[in-house]
């Protein structure tokens, strides 16, 4: 039976050729009894994402960016022309598993409690995958850099950035993973957007912070399945991207403690990175203490 809620699936693009046909097939042949509308925005790739959406599925909404203008404004200028009652953000490397879309549906119409929800992530051979994860805090940083390979499941547990799921029911979390957040769009009204400060990084984990703080609840829905294939659309090397997450994760911490929150956790983050090279001449700790200083 369809349900009669409307739904707006929203997919970011950048160089996306090799997966983006794959990602809107699953899509479609999964979803048959979800009556839904889908759009693409496209961050100025120079791969032929574009030319292959036009071919192949004339019925996606295709906007076209001049710019690599970063995943949460490239959700914007789809959300703002979105009268949904449902949006699914979903990221071009994810294959649909199952009736994921219906599933998150009907868990949202039992549960008005919940904003946000999102699906089981799986890897191309069925390991589990990353799907959640705990707000980052000072808190969070001590027991990440210090005692999270002494105290493994409590560091998952409560601290943990981004966790594999374990459990056959749902969990109420801090923030799903930014590759599919299916979200209540009145939520988004009364919270606003994705922060346009963020390039990459953290725009889901502010999104949801801002939301958690209005009282709203976001879930983990593990009967929702999907494919995430990862990195496909990141063609830098790890020193550039490392120096990106913590420009994003500054950004967040101002924004979400205080800008002398960030000072502690620089100088915490400093000291430990500078003990470490010093102890080790490992030179990944090295790149660490670089990116940090550029952030």
């Amino acid at each position: 039976m369809k349900t009669s809620a409307r739904i707006e699936i929203i997919i970011v693009t950048y160089n996306s050729a090799g997966i983006i046909r794959g990602c809107l097939e699953s899509l479609y042949s999964k979803s048959t009894n979800i009556v839904f509308d889908t759009t693409v925005v496209d961050n100025d790739s120079h791969d032929g994402t574009t030319d292959i959406i036009e071919q192949y599925f004339p019925d996606v909404k295709l906007i076209k960016n001049h710019t690599n203008a970063g995943f949460g404004s490239a959700n914007n200028l789809a959300l703002r022309e979105s009268t949904a009652e449902f949006v699914f953000l979903l990221n071009p490397d994810i294959l649909l598993l199952n009736d994921a879309i219906e599933i998150l549906t009907k868990f949202m119409d039992e549960h008005q409690e919940a904003a946000v929800c999102g699906c089981n992530l799986f890897s191309e051979v069925m390991e589990p995958q990353p799907c959640y994860g705990h707000f980052p805090s000072l808190n969070q940083i001590f027991w990440e850099q210090l005692l999270k390979n002494i105290f493994r499941e409590h560091y998952k547990k409560h601290f943990s950035l981004i966790t594999k799921n374990d459990s056959s029911v749902p969990l109420v979390v801090d923030y799903v993973s930014g590759s599919n957040m299916f979200i209540r769009r009145k939520i988004l009204d009364q919270v606003g957007y994705f922060d346009e400060d963020f390039f990459l990084y953290y725009e889901e984990t502010e999104l949801t912070f801002r939301i958690n703080k209005q009282g709203y609840k976001i879930f983990l829905v593990p009967k929702a399945k999907l494919i995430h294939i990862g990195g496909t659309s990141l063609n830098m090397d790890e020193s550039k991207k490392y120096c990106i997450f913590k420009k994003s994760e500054k950004v967040f911490f101002q924004k979400a403690y205080g800008r002398r929150a960030w000072n502690i956790a620089y100088l915490f983050y400093y000291m430990n990175y500078l003990l470490k090279w010093k102890l080790t001449r490992n030179r990944k700790f090295f790149h660490f203490l670089e990116a940090l200083k550029k952030a």
